[in-house]
């Protein structure tokens, strides 16, 4: 029975371990932090150690955490000639929110907490992730690979900002971490540390009415474990 849970668990909790997995390389491989910038301005190359890269793609990647910050803007400018952008917005299971820089269009987009019950402020496209952890992948898309397309490319990467609303009138600046160099090790690992991630990741994240049994059945092996303590298992707030 506790073989079968735990094969259950991996299966569900698959797309939770994976974002975190991405996000815990960047965060320790690349030292990065919430709303910063990782990307491959030569393409991913074998070093980014990410779920299916293509090693010609200039990937950016940046994560989200709005427990932590609130409410987030992700400002995307037009396409210009010779670059554009191309990708999406993701919450903590990986479902697909919304997609940004189609058609070369740019906006101001504001990935807003899942509890938030505020009004979205005049010129900001809102985004509702039912999670507070949400990640972006984003492609920096040339037409050629000409001096003046890899350029405009850079400029137009480098005009790419997050930053909480609440710094709004005055963003701190942006940090572009170049990955290029960096063993990015972004896969998963079936070992114990899946269950560690999956843990602390469900430990950060809004209970999910439709998980809700899903979490009590793997939970309820810790229950006599977590009673000792002060804290509310997980599975009794569903």
């Amino acid at each position: 029975m506790i073989f079968r849970r735990a094969v259950d668990a991996v299966i569900w909790g698959l797309p939770l371990v994976g974002q975190d997995t991405v996000k815990q390389a960047a965060f320790r491989d690349g030292k990065a932090a919430y709303n910063d910038i990782v990307w491959w301005p030569q393409g991913g190359g074998w070093k980014n150690q990410s779920p299916t890269p293509n090693v010609n793609t200039r990937y950016m990647y940046f994560f989200i955490n709005t427990k932590v910050d609130g409410p987030v803007v992700v400002e995307l400018p037009d396409a210009v000639p010779g670059a554009s952008f191309y990708g999406t917005i993701e919450d903590a299971w990986y479902v697909p929110l919304v997609d940004i820089g189609f058609e070369g269009k740019g906006g101001k987009y504001v990935v807003l907490p899942p509890d938030y019950k505020g009004v979205t402020p005049d010129g900001y496209i809102p985004v509702r992730p039912k999670t507070y952890n949400s990640m972006t992948l984003l492609r920096s898309i040339l037409a050629s690979y000409s001096t003046a397309d890899v350029r405009a490319g850079d400029d137009l990467v480098r005009r790419v900002k997050i930053y909480p609303l609440s710094t709004a009138a005055s963003p701190p600046a942006q940090r572009y971490l170049d990955m290029t160099e960096v063993v990015y090790n972004g896969l998963i690992k079936y070992d114990d540390s899946f269950f560690a991630s999956l843990a602390r990741v469900l430990d950060e994240e809004t209970v999910q009415p439709s998980d809700c049994k899903c979490e009590a059945c793997f939970c309820r092996s810790a229950l006599k474990r977590a009673s000792r303590s002060s804290r509310t298992p997980r599975w009794r707030r569903c």
